[in-house]
């Protein structure tokens, strides 16, 4: 069964820039909304939110399967590297639904309380960035902004 779990999990990374790319393109929807240069993307915002909403859950569970095999392998520093991807990348998720249920109940209430759906967005967005700074670190080396690029 752990055999099974470890490779449900090597899914991951195919699976999880799916959500990311959704709920960025929600807040860049949404900022435009804002900004009055895009009404007609409205509609558009809740599709990405449910979708990216649901699509983390999935990306989240399947990070947690894929620490499985990783987690056994990694010590040190690349071990802390992991358990912070891990704890932000769940954070992101039920961030990601948190701001799905306040879009949602902003909505039945004649847009009172969009501030809270959009600070949950704004966060999620930094969450995104962070989770998947650390996400990269760990495939490519903490290093791996470094300027010049080093060639091959």
């Amino acid at each position: 069964m752990l055999q099974v779990i470890e490779w449900i999990g090597l899914l991951h990374p195919m699976v999880v820039h799916f959500p990311i790319a959704l709920l960025l393109a929600a807040a860049l929807a949404e900022g435009l909304v804002i900004a009055g240069w895009a009404p007609g993307l409205a509609p558009g915002v809740r599709f990405c939110l449910w979708t990216g909403a649901l699509g983390a859950v999935v990306a989240a569970s399947l990070g947690w399967a894929d620490a499985i095999l990783l987690a056994g392998q990694s010590m040190g520093f690349m071990h802390s590297l992991l358990t912070w991807h891990r704890w932000l990348g769940t954070s992101t998720a039920l961030g990601a639904v948190l701001t799905l249920v306040a879009y949602e109940v902003s909505g039945r209430r004649n847009g009172r309380g969009r501030f809270w759906y959009r600070l949950g967005l704004v966060l999620c967005v930094l969450l995104i960035a962070v989770t998947g700074h650390l996400g990269a670190s760990l495939v490519y080396g903490w290093h791996y902004l470094k300027w010049p690029p080093s060639v091959m």
